[in-house]
């Protein structure tokens, strides 16, 4: 809906809570590039969004423009890596240690949790002695007390 879409940087800031002050100023107010920086974010959108510093470093290596090198302090903000890094979530994180015993659970089968599996590959009956069987196991339950 184009009746919604954001002008101001306090319209970005709430959409977009992720990004800085300078980013969003940069998002609200966008610059015109010269040629060089054209140059580099064709490249950065070629090379999959790689970033920027890399980009530079290849630069001044020679593995693309050498004149490139010198847009150090003038980077172009890509507006695609800005909204797809407002949208980041961590990517792994510890959590908090869980326990799902009660502190009231205090004696044996006070609560037991229950869970069944079913075998895709059946497995033989162990058996130390007597007739041999081919009957197979096919899946079991398990019980587990949370005290014990």
């Amino acid at each position: 809906d184009i009746s919604s879409v954001p002008i101001t940087i306090e319209q970005y800031a709430s959409e977009l809570p992720n990004l800085t002050t300078n980013e969003l100023q940069q998002i609200a107010t966008p610059e015109i590039l010269d040629d060089d920086q054209k140059e580099l974010m064709e490249l950065h959108c070629k090379m999959n969004h790689a970033p920027f510093p890399t980009l530079i470093k290849m630069a001044e290596s020679n593995k693309i423009p050498k004149k490139l090198s010198k847009l150090k302090n003038r980077i172009p903000v890509c507006m695609s890596c800005v909204f797809g890094m407002s949208h980041q979530k961590p990517w792994r994180t510890k959590g908090t240690p869980k326990n799902i015993r009660k502190e009231s659970e205090t004696e044996p089968g006070d609560c037991i949790s229950i869970d069944q599996l079913v075998s895709a590959q059946p497995g033989l009956i162990p058996q130390m002695t007597g007739f041999l069987t081919n009957m197979r196991i096919w899946g079991a339950t398990v019980f587990v007390d949370h005290v014990t």
